[in-house]
């Protein structure tokens, strides 16, 4: 407060501000978010509604669990963390026109939060679906070493070569894939 200010004004100022930002987190709260999603921040609430609209439509299809207005914290990175547990390839912020606090990038990245950011609201998504997809190879290669995949083989006439075990014989591949594991074989 600046001398010559009245008092009353400045209560006042400090009352709509806290009326305002009441109406904001009143608005926040109605936006539509489930439980598994994305968590999304944007620096105005007209922004914000709008990417949470184009992210629930039916084209796009992306959920969103929970939204902030401003720029990102550490908090906003904790609270997207929680779909490391849920729902992994969710664990992301998708932030439109808003920075990115240097502690809020180091926990991000420590924690393993894809921070996802665009200037506009189609290349928001677009990135998103990338790095969706992007986990969604990584998993399958990881999974590769672990999964069985069958085939169907066909013993070649002729070609058995040893009938006790070990069972040692020319095949043919009819269905599948015949994937060769290196094991040390005990005779």
């Amino acid at each position: 407060m600046k001398p010559g200010d009245d008092l009353g004004q400045s209560e006042a100022k400090s009352q709509r501000n806290e009326n305002e930002e009441g109406n904001v987190i009143q608005e926040i709260s109605r936006l539509k978010t489930c439980k598994e999603g994305v968590y999304v921040q944007a620096s105005t609430f007209g922004i914000l509604e709008a990417i949470i609209e184009h992210l629930n439509s039916p084209g796009v299809n992306v959920p969103v669990s929970g939204c902030n207005l401003g720029p990102i914290e550490k908090k906003d990175v904790m609270k997207a963390s929680a779909m490391l547990k849920r729902k992994e390839e969710y664990a992301a912020i998708l932030a439109f026109n808003v920075r990115v606090m240097p502690e809020a990038d180091v926990l991000a990245s420590e924690s393993g939060v894809k921070i996802v950011t665009a200037d506009t609201v189609y290349k928001l998504v677009d990135s998103f679906n990338e790095h969706i997809k992007r986990s969604k190879e990584l998993k399958k290669m990881q999974c590769a070493v672990d999964a069985v995949f069958p085939c169907t083989l066909k013993i070649l006439p002729n070609r058995v070569y040893r009938k006790k075990d070990p069972f040692l014989c020319d095949v043919e591949v009819l269905e599948g894939v015949v994937k060769v594991l290196l094991l040390a074989l005990l005779f």
